[in-house]
């Protein structure tokens, strides 16, 4: 029972969703204060700060519950999984630039004579992390465009639909390597909750 407290309530949810949730209470007590209104959990007997702090760290523990637990939903939206009528107007930019990165990378590998491999290398890279493999793919924020491009990149490039195939890997992941996963998606989990 301790050891699943621990994967729930770990330090990825601590750094992910805790940190997030704490900021987010002590800069509205700060701003709350500002405008002159009193907020009492912004009052701290530094004496004895434990008996203050609780209150503040379970409200804020339940706020990093919730971020949790619509933690989907906020990522989908920064992905850019809007409705029709949203997102066909704001797809246009990233749709045309997504047409100008494959048009130079094709006239690079098109070109008579000599290739110039560090330019058709650098645009090709920059294709391949900014946009998944085709038109039709391409979501209208940059966030979602990377997402979908290591989603789409092993299906483009081996055949193998990561999405689906990602939980037969995961039992083949070293717990190591797994550890290391978990901590990079804590960090843009993160990043994406002050962001939002």
């Amino acid at each position: 029972m301790s050891s699943e407290l621990n994967k729930i309530f770990g330090r990825d949810f601590l750094i992910a969703f805790f940190v997030p949730a704490l900021f987010f209470l002590l800069g509205n007590f700060f701003l709350l204060g500002l405008f002159g209104v009193d907020t009492p959990l912004a009052h701290v007997n530094w004496r004895r700060p434990l008996e203050d702090t609780s209150f503040l760290v379970i409200v804020a523990l339940i706020f990093a519950i919730f971020l949790q637990a619509v933690n989907r939903e906020i990522f989908r939206t920064a992905e850019g999984y809007w409705p029709n009528w949203l997102r066909r107007p704001l797809n246009g930019f990233h749709r045309n630039r997504f047409r100008k990165l494959t048009d130079k990378v094709n006239e690079l590998y098109n070109q008579e004579g000599e290739i110039d491999e560090q330019q058709f290398n650098a645009f090709s890279l920059r294709a391949a992390m900014e946009y998944p493999s085709t038109e039709a793919q391409v979501l209208p924020t940059s966030f979602g465009n990377a997402v979908r491009a290591y989603e789409d990149y092993p299906r483009a490039i081996y055949g193998f639909e990561s999405i689906n195939g990602w939980s037969r890997l995961q039992a083949l992941i070293s717990p190591e390597f797994r550890d290391v996963l978990s901590q990079d998606r804590a960090r843009v989990d993160l990043w994406l909750i002050c962001v939002s």
